[in-house]
């Protein structure tokens, strides 16, 4: 006998974090671009802008780490080599150096050199047209949705981005 309130099933496609079948409520996040403000900092602020960033980094590293022993305790070991590779963009001195190289020659607000870096990633990756850079460049952009959090002392309220 059928109810008026028959459940069907729905299979939704993207891509796990670990293999299996899922049981549960969907949440469905959508990356709305964010608007950075481009602020003008002194040369004495020069010094307090790049700590300021500095610290955001170590926030968002300490962040993806909490995540990666979560998701080891859950088993999902496929996420935490996901979030390793983000911590090594995080880690790479290249690109924090870049970042606050440009801090220091166009005396603008982290947030602002931060976007247009990943700005520059973007149009580098594509050119590329390889699906490995596509990737690379997702794993970026949500770094910087961490970083931006952390800069704009939010907190970490993007992390079911990450993952």
């Amino acid at each position: 006998m059928a109810t008026a309130q028959e459940e069907q099933e729905i299979i939704l496609t993207g891509f796990p974090i670990s293999r299996g079948i899922a049981i549960g409520y969907p949440v469905f996040l959508k990356a709305e671009e964010r608007t950075v403000t481009e602020s003008v900092i002194s040369q004495s602020s020069v010094g307090c802008e790049i700590e300021r960033y500095r610290q955001a980094v170590q926030k968002s590293i300490q962040d993806i780490k909490n995540l990666q022993f979560q998701l080891k305790t859950e088993s999902a070991l496929e996420g935490v080599s996901i979030l390793e590779a983000q911590l090594q963009f995080l880690q790479d001195p290249m690109m924090t150096t870049e970042i606050e190289e440009t801090i220091r020659t166009s005396k603008r607000n982290a947030e602002f050199v931060l976007q247009q870096s990943v700005i520059d990633f973007k149009n580098r990756f594509a050119s590329l047209s390889d699906s490995f850079f596509e990737e690379r460049f997702k794993d970026l952009q949500d770094l910087s949705h961490y970083l931006l959090d952390h800069l704009e002392n939010t907190g970490h309220q993007t992390s079911a981005l990450l993952i």
